[in-house]
């Protein structure tokens, strides 16, 4: 529904206000989205870096500003050399035969601090899955990062829980006490969030909530309820639930 569309730079704009350029998101369902819709959006103003200390697929046709392709710079010399001409540039290491980009090492992190006016970070996998539990090396924060973005789709509340949905469900269990065949619960959400091990573990900088597919005011009260108290909890500094486009 319209009404709970989620606009990225309500999140982004007032943060970078106060000096933050570089933003690394994190958790599952929506990191890829949210990040191509703020490129989109501060391509009209501003150059924009796109990289990932993880994996992270390679641009497609949707990430096209106004007929204007997104420029690749590799490390390993398979990237677009025109970079000035794209207001979109993607940063990394190393381009793998799967078609994905992989890893900023400290040459390419400084190139893409020098020429980028803002930097988004996809610093976290979810093997497609909403829902997961994190390895104690996960999310990959780069000390670069000024504001850490943890996102979570909110349509798994009260849906049962297996393996079709969770990544890494022994770590998933080990934060929340759920298992396979259990409900997930607002209780969950709030441990995956809250956890010393859970999204916003390695956490830099502000931290701000995103809470994806709230879409009836029945999930918004519930999504409203865990950010709540996600805040009062001091894990995070704000909050915004709604639905990114095309998710």
């Amino acid at each position: 529904m319209k009404e709970y569309r989620i606009h990225v730079e309500e999140l982004l704009d007032p943060l970078y206000r106060h000096g933050c350029r570089v933003f690394s998101v994190v958790g599952s369902g929506g990191k890829t989205t949210l990040i191509r819709q703020a490129a989109m959006h501060y391509a009209r103003l501003y150059q924009v870096g796109v990289a990932a200390s993880t994996k992270m697929c390679l641009p497609d046709g949707q990430w096209e500003y106004k007929g204007c392709p997104p420029a690749v710079v590799s490390s390993d010399g398979q990237g677009d050399a025109k970079r000035q001409a794209a207001p979109v540039c993607f940063y990394t290491e190393h381009i793998l035969p799967s078609g994905k980009i992989w890893d900023l090492g400290e040459q390419m992190l400084g190139q893409a601090l020098e020429e980028s006016d803002l930097l988004l970070i996809e610093a976290d996998g979810s093997n497609r899955k909403p829902l997961k539990g994190w390895r104690e090396d996960e999310p990959v924060i780069l000390p670069a990062t000024e504001a850490t973005i943890g996102i979570l789709p909110m349509h798994c509340l009260g849906e049962i829980l297996d393996v079709t949905k969770v990544h890494r469900m022994e770590k998933f269990t080990a934060i929340t006490g759920l298992e396979p065949s259990d409900v997930m619960t607002e209780k969950a959400y709030l441990q995956l969030i809250t956890a010393e091990n859970g999204l916003f573990g390695h956490s830099l900088g502000s931290r701000w909530l995103v809470l994806n597919r709230v879409n009836d005011p029945q999930l918004y009260q519930s999504a409203k309820k865990i950010a709540e108290a996600a805040v009062t909890s001091g894990v995070i500094d704000g909050w915004i639930a709604g639905c990114l486009e095309n998710e």
